[in-house]
């Protein structure tokens, strides 16, 4: 769902925005994003319109928001297909949470596995951010102060009002 959210803001900011979804998910949540992409125009794809990393080189930035937190590899086709030309592309990535084929604690224990240049993680940084190397957000400001205390976590203020902070170049 992650990905379908980020799309709907790109849209609201004025970004021209393709979402390519080659399985679609069950579920009454789903369902209503997958509506949204169609009430604010957000093209929804369910296989690329070219073979190969060809298709994702029209394109100035990948969002990938594939998987979520509960992925655990190996990868399965559509997506081994489609994550190794999302690599192949050489376009910049920016991955949400945790990037597509890598496992939420232990990182890149496979491939073909995302290797964003940007990372931004939701909530608190995930274990398999250690791994990562390049520019990492922390965005949204979703835990409240008594969840950060009950489960020790310690996470960066943000400043003034931005939706996200910087946590290494």
């Amino acid at each position: 769902g992650d990905g379908f959210v980020c799309a709907r803001h790109l849209k609201f900011f004025g970004y021209d925005v393709t979402l390519l979804c080659p399985k679609p998910g069950r579920g009454t949540l789903l369902e209503n994003l997958r509506r949204q992409m169609d009430i604010v125009g957000v093209p929804v794809l369910s296989e690329p319109t070219a073979t190969g990393p060809e298709f994702y080189q029209q394109y100035g930035l990948i969002v990938d928001g594939i998987f979520g937190h509960s992925f655990r590899p190996p990868l399965r086709d559509p997506f081994t297909t489609m994550i190794q030309n999302i690599c192949d592309s050489r376009v910049p990535i920016v991955s949400i949470d945790i990037p597509s084929g890598q496992h939420v604690e232990q990182g890149l224990i496979s491939e073909p596995a995302v290797r964003p240049d940007i990372l931004v993680s939701l909530a608190g940084p995930k274990l398999c951010a250690q791994q990562f190397a390049g520019k990492h957000y922390l965005g949204g400001r979703f835990v409240p102060p008594c969840v950060q205390e009950m489960f020790a976590m310690e996470l960066p203020a943000f400043p003034a009002s931005d939706p996200c902070v910087l946590l290494h170049e």
